[in-house]
């Protein structure tokens, strides 16, 4: 486990399992143009499993944060996330 200071100032931890272990892109839910989702229902609106959203983030496809112990996902690069599954936008 190791611990890393964040932007805000606050200690923040991330376990090898963690989807924040990747050091993806984070963001501001509470801006209006980014289109946000819970993590588990953007698994389950898009039909993948967790480690599947996990390899996302590493690509830095998808930027995940937390507020008040929740994960929301942004799609960063929607384009190649619909090519990597072999979907049509």
């Amino acid at each position: 486990m190791s611990a890393h200071k964040r932007t805000n100032g606050q200690w923040g931890t991330a376990q090898r399992h963690s989807v924040f272990a990747f050091y993806p892109r984070e963001f501001t839910p509470r801006l209006p143009h980014y289109k946000k989702i819970r993590f588990p229902e953007y698994c389950r609106l898009k039909n993948i499993s967790r480690d599947q959203a996990k390899t996302l983030i590493n690509k830095k496809w998808l930027a995940v944060t937390k507020v008040h112990g929740r994960l929301w996902v942004h799609e960063v690069c929607p384009d190649e996330i619909n090519q990597f599954f072999g979907c049509s936008p």
